[in-house]
């Protein structure tokens, strides 16, 4: 390290930020007080761990969300027609596009999910890692698995280059049983008429499959699928981001700062060699709730108990 680098390196502080009011009548002041030295690239590194494991866990909890929207339709839906009973052509179209689009978002969102975290994973420990490896293997395993993972994970691409997932809805009720029965199915022959969209192996599937296709059934199975497959992410993403969530949650109780008040940064202050008539400093926020969030526990088993 030759010395310019030695005084970029002095120039960062771990700095401590809080507002103080001398008296009742007087406007709250702010004051920040820079602690000591560190290393901005090894603040970078626990940052950039910490972010892209709370990355990771948004992109899960927002297909879990999709998926929790999905199921509420259904009985948002089911609810209305008991009540009311009178579902037109009109209203039926309605239900329809609901019950699609809801379904496309889980599926693009799910998506989103395997592209980002593949790069990811790749960019933070290398193509021929064994991370990265895992990875894959885990999406192979439930692919080859499960006919409802490949029917989710190719039904995206239907969308994209033919349409909306051809749905049919169903509700029956009758006097001598209490309820209504409700059935929403893809409809299977219509999906066949596409074959360009589908490989060999998905063909077979649907040819082996009912005409019509519970959705709601494949999707409680797919939804085993990808919390396995949430897991293993997590899992992966977890011990790097754990190491840098004790070293910034730690920084209060190593220096006796208060818990309850101010907030951490790092802070860049400029070499200077006399006073300056202005200050200009540049400051990056410690992720410390994001941090704390990581060391309260697996985040995924409460992903699984809300689901």
């Amino acid at each position: 390290m030759n010395d310019n680098d030695n005084d970029k390196t002095e120039d960062w502080h771990l700095a401590f930020i809080f507002g103080e009011q001398e008296s009742e009548d007087s406007e709250p002041v702010t004051k920040i007080n820079a602690i000591e030295s560190i290393c901005y690239e090894s603040f970078k590194n626990d940052y950039s761990l910490i972010s892209e494991y709370h990355s990771s866990l948004q992109l899960v909890k927002s297909v879990q969300l999709n998926i929790q929207e999905f199921l509420e339709s259904i009985v948002h839906y089911a609810s209305e027609f008991l009540n009311r009973e009178d579902m037109n052509e009109e209203k039926f179209d309605l239900i329809s596009l609901n019950f699609s689009r809801q379904l496309l978002n889980i599926l693009s969102m799910f998506r989103s999910l395997l592209d980002h975290s593949e790069f990811s994973i790749s960019r933070e420990f290398g193509k021929d890692s064994d991370q990265l490896k895992k990875w894959k293997n885990i999406q192979s395993k439930y692919y080859d698995e499960y006919f409802e993972y490949r029917l989710f994970y190719k039904l995206r691409n239907y969308c994209q280059h033919i349409g909306m997932p051809p749905l049919s809805i169903s509700f029956t009720s009758s006097r001598e049983e209490e309820g209504i029965s409700f059935r929403l199915d893809i409809k299977r022959d219509e999906l066949l008429k596409e074959k360009t969209v589908w490989n060999k192996q998905l063909i077979h599937d649907l040819n082996s499959a009912d005409d019509k296709i519970s959705i709601i059934d494949s999707l409680n199975i797919w939804s085993e699928c990808f919390r396995g497959i949430s897991k293993v992410l997590l899992d992966i993403k977890r011990d790097g981001a754990i190491d840098a969530a004790n070293r910034v949650a730690g920084h209060r109780a190593r220096l006796k700062l208060p818990t309850d008040i101010g907030r951490l940064c790092a802070v860049h202050i400029p070499h200077i060699t006399e006073k300056p008539k202005n200050l200009n400093m540049s400051l990056s926020w410690l992720p410390e709730n994001k941090a704390i969030e990581i060391l309260k526990g697996n985040p995924f088993d409460k992903i699984s108990q809300d689901a």
